[in-house]
């Protein structure tokens, strides 16, 4: 089984202490994690954000980011999927769109905690949403 994983998963899991998601818990149970290449800087923003305003520390900041490299993901460039993103525009954003051209692509779940993706991804596609 193979699940997308969006990037607000991935900083929900290394900022919140005990995090709801356990990644790597998913992949023992066979589960194959995927990102699109964008979740990197996806993260790289949320994580300076954290330590801009406070919430973190600089070298806790480098320190989730070494603990978010080390995740079991498999990352997958866009190139094939600009099209299906931009078939999207009008309902998900091109950001949000990668991860659910993604799943779509590998006919796999989109694991999200964002409840406006949820929503756009439940009425324009049909990717099975898991949050």
């Amino acid at each position: 089984m193979s699940v997308v994983v969006d990037a607000s998963v991935v900083v929900a899991l290394l900022v919140q202490e005990p995090s709801e998601v356990d990644l790597e818990a998913l992949e023992r149970a066979g589960v194959d994690l995927h990102v699109p290449a964008i979740c990197d800087t996806e993260v790289v923003s949320a994580v300076s954000r954290y330590v801009g305003r406070g919430d973190v520390t600089e070298d806790k900041g480098r320190d989730l980011l070494l603990d978010y490299v080390s995740l079991p993901l498999t990352r997958h460039l866009h190139p094939g999927h600009v099209g299906r993103a931009f078939e999207l525009r009008n309902n998900i954003s091109a950001r949000d769109a990668a991860y659910v051209v993604l799943a779509e692509a590998l006919d796999a779940g989109l694991l999200t905690v964002d409840r406006a993706l949820t929503r756009a991804v439940r009425r324009h596609t049909t990717v099975p949403v898991l949050s």
